[in-house]
C-alpha cells in the first residue's frame, strides 16, 4: 500500500495499426502527462504504413516508451500483447488514433485511491464539434452492497438504449492484475464489442468502483475507423461476443437473470449498428420503425453508422424507396426541409432517444408535419428483445 500512495507506476497500452496520421498526436498527449511515472507500451499490430517506424522514433527519445512489433491479430490480441508486458500497479488503454488531456492520469490517480477501477466520461471529437458523454449512473464510490446498483444497471439502465456505464475501457484506470486477468480471457475472434467483453467482467470482479463525470479522453470520430467497416462476415463474431459474455454472466448467480437480460439489449444495440437486416421479420420489414407501408418514399435522416447500414438494407431489399439520405451536418446532401413534400416519411436514424426527439422538434419547427417524422419505436425494440436469443443462439 505504501508504494501505491507514494508514486505508483501506470502502464499505458496503445494498440497501433495503420494510423500514421494520428499516432504522433496520441503519443505526445501521453508523454506530456503531468504525472510522470508512466510505462508506455506501443503495440504495433502489423502496420503496413509508417506507424511502427513512428513508434520506434518516440521510443528512442523517451526511455518510458517500449514498442512491441507483432503480426496483425486485431485489437484484442494487441491489448493482450501489451498487458502481459505491463509492470505497473495500474494500467490504462489509449487507442492510437485518440488523445488524452495532459492531466488525465494525475486526476485518475486522485480518484482511484484504493479502488480497483475508476470510470470517467468521454469526449467525442467530431470534425467541427465535441460532445461530452458521461455514464448514466450517479458518480461516486461503489463498494459492498452498493455494487448491486452497478451490476443491475451497467449495460441497460431502463431508458431507451441507455447504458448505466458506457462500454469503453480507454476512459478508465484499472488495477493492472484485475485488468490483465479479464483481458486475457477475451477471445481474439471478437472484433466488435471488444471493450464490453473486457470492461463488464472487470466490473463484476471488482471490489470497489469509482464513477466520475469528469472527462479527459478524446475519442476521435473518423469515418474510416474500424467501427465503420462491415466485412460481410460479422454475425459469427457477434455470436462469439454473445456466447462469451453469456458464459461469464451465468457464473454470477445472484445477478444472472438481470445480466442476461441486459446482454440482450447490448446485442440488439450492436446488431442495429452493424447488422440491422438480421433484426427484420416478416411482420416488420422496417424494424425498429412502425406504421410505414412497403413502397413508401422516404428520406433517411442521419449519416451515422446505423443510418448507413439501414439505408443500405432498404436499398438492397427495395422495401422502401430511399429518395434522399441527409444529415444536419452533411455538406453534399439534399436539404431535408426542402424535400418534405416529395416524400411520405422522414426516418430519423438516431438511436439515442433524446437526440432523436430534438431532431423531430427541429423538423416540426421548420413546418414539417409531425406525422411524417418517424423515430425508432420503443415498442418494436421491446418486441425485438424477445428474438435476440433465437438470432444468436447458434455458435
Amino acid at each position: 500500500m505504501s508504494e501505491i500512495r507514494r508514486d505508483p507506476k501506470i502502464s499505458v497500452i496503445v494498440p497501433v495499426y495503420n494510423i500514421e496520421n494520428y499516432i504522433k498526436r496520441c503519443i505526445e498527449s501521453i508523454v506530456r502527462q503531468t504525472y510522470n511515472n508512466l510505462e508506455i507500451i506501443l503495440v504495433d499490430d502489423g502496420s503496413t504504413d509508417d506507424s511502427g517506424k513512428i513508434c520506434d522514433k518516440y521510443a528512442y527519445c523517451d526511455r518510458r516508451i517500449r514498442v512491441i512489433h507483432k503480426t496483425n491479430g486485431g485489437l484484442v490480441s494487441a491489448r493482450k500483447a501489451g498487458i502481459v508486458e505491463a509492470t505497473g500497479i495500474y494500467a490504462a488503454y489509449v487507442d492510437g488514433d485518440d488523445w488524452i488531456e495532459e492531466n488525465m492520469y494525475a486526476e485518475l490517480l486522485k480518484k482511484i485511491e484504493d479502488a480497483d477501477v475508476v470510470v470517467t466520461g468521454v469526449i467525442r471529437d467530431y470534425i467541427d464539434s465535441s460532445v461530452c458523454e458521461i455514464n448514466k449512473m450517479p458518480e461516486g464510490i461503489y463498494e459492498k452492497n452498493s455494487l448491486n446498483d452497478i451490476y443491475i444497471h451497467m449495460i441497460y439502465n431502463g431508458g431507451f438504449f441507455e447504458r448505466g456505464i458506457q462500454p469503453h475501457v480507454f476512459n478508465c484506470l484499472f488495477r493492472k492484475d484485475l485488468l490483465c486477468r479479464n483481458q486475457m480471457a477475451v477471445p481474439n475472434e471478437i472484433n466488435v464489442g471488444e471493450d464490453a467483453a473486457c470492461l463488464y467482467p472487470v466490473l463484476l470482479d471488482a471490489r470497489k468502483i469509482v464513477l466520475s463525470n469528469d472527462s479527459y479522453y478524446h475519442y476521435v470520430m473518423r469515418e474510416n475507423s474500424i467501427m465503420g467497416v462491415n466485412n460481410g462476415d460479422e454475425m459469427k463474431r457477434y455470436k462469439v461476443l454473445y456466447h462469451y459474455l453469456m458464459g461469464r454472466f451465468v457464473t454470477y448467480s445472484k445477478y444472472k437473470e438481470k445480466l442476461l437480460m441486459q446482454l440482450k439489449y447490448l446485442m440488439l444495440y450492436t446488431l442495429l449498428l452493424k447488422e440491422p437486416k438480421s433484426l427484420q421479420s416478416e411482420n416488420n420489414l422496417v424494424f425498429p420503425y412502425s406504421g410505414i407501408e412497403t413502397g413508401a418514399n422516404v428520406i433517411i435522416y442521419g449519416k451515422g453508422r446505423f443510418g448507413k447500414e439501414f439505408k443500405d438494407y432498404l436499398e438492397y431489399n427495395r422495401v422502401l424507396n430511399v429518395k434522399y439520405w441527409v444529415d444536419s451536418n452533411a455538406t453534399n446532401g439534399v436539404d431535408v426541409y426542402k424535400v418534405n413534400k416529395d416524400c411520405d416519411y422522414i426516418m430519423v436514424t438516431v438511436l439515442i432517444k433524446e437526440i432523436a426527439d430534438q431532431i423531430k422538434r427541429k423538423l416540426q419547427d421548420m413546418g414539417i408535419d409531425g406525422g411524417k417524422i418517424k423515430c425508432i419505436d420503443k415498442r418494436e425494440i421491446e418486441a425485438g428483445i424477445d428474438r435476440i436469443e433465437e438470432i444468436l443462439k447458434s455458435k
